[in-house]
């Protein structure tokens, strides 16, 4: 019997790198998983994966920045497969427009307070209800390292990521009393697609990185780390922050 068997997921930003490795993770542990992506091409490739490989998976294109977008893709999850346990808000990302912040735009900074900070609120908003009604259940976030020490030019995203580490306490206190236990995932350097990428666009070095103690992770290590949380082995797992980093927070 796999970790997950019977229950019901949702995973943001699941076209692609971590997102897509948890969801091809948690499909074959025995969940039904709601796929969510903005790309109309990435994600129904990964329920189709899921589907080949024998799990149940269903796709919902949305951005989390837009509430209505994100709990039409939560509702659509639930309807297909009657309730919702788990929700990993594994969406949001920086970009190379990041920087100190008097030279950040303010389209940037909204745009990355949009997804990263106001996108997780979204969704878990509307997955509350769902788990409450379920009579428990997982919510978990995806901070970075940069909400744990001082990076230069990730200004918008460091400040972003920082406000879930808060936001995770908060609502761990909140919804104890309904069984919903809220943790965060707080990934440094993993070797995703979007990483590469903008590796290759940066001209502003991330200041303040050191020495990777254990190497950069791999999507699936971090996926891991989430399937933990989303299982059962974590019921008494509330409110706490889990740096996947290879020990560059503490470097």
């Amino acid at each position: 019997m796999g970790r997950l068997e019977g229950k019901v997921a949702v995973i943001t930003g699941a076209g692609l790198g971590i997102g897509k490795a948890a969801a091809l993770l948690f499909a074959r542990e025995g969940a039904a998983v709601g796929v969510v992506a903005r790309s109309a091409t990435n994600g129904p490739a990964v329920v189709e994966e899921i589907k080949a490989a024998g799990g149940r998976a269903a796709f919902f294109q949305a951005d989390v920045a837009d509430a209505e977008q994100i709990k039409a893709a939560v509702d659509g999850t639930v309807a297909a497969f009657g309730g919702l346990d788990a929700i990993y808000n594994n969406a949001g990302g920086s970009s190379t427009a990041d920087g100190p912040l008097h030279e950040v735009s303010a389209e940037e900074i909204l745009r990355v307070v949009g997804v990263d900070l106001l996108g997780t609120m979204w969704a878990s908003r509307a997955a509350l209800p769902h788990l409450i009604a379920r009579g428990g259940g997982s919510i978990i976030h995806s901070a970075s390292t940069a909400a744990l020490k001082g990076l230069g030019n990730l200004s918008a995203y460091s400040a972003a990521k920082g406000g879930l580490l808060s936001l995770t306490r908060s609502m761990a206190v909140d919804y104890a009393p309904h069984r919903i236990r809220v943790n965060c995932i707080s990934p440094g350097a993993t070797n995703t697609e979007r990483r590469m990428m903008l590796h290759a666009q940066r001209t502003k070095p991330i200041v303040g990185v050191r020495e990777v103690l254990a190497g950069a992770s791999e999507p699936v290590e971090v996926a891991y780390g989430a399937l933990y949380l989303a299982s059962d082995e974590s019921l008494r797992v509330t409110g706490q922050i889990f740096p996947i980093d290879g020990g560059i927070s503490i470097a």
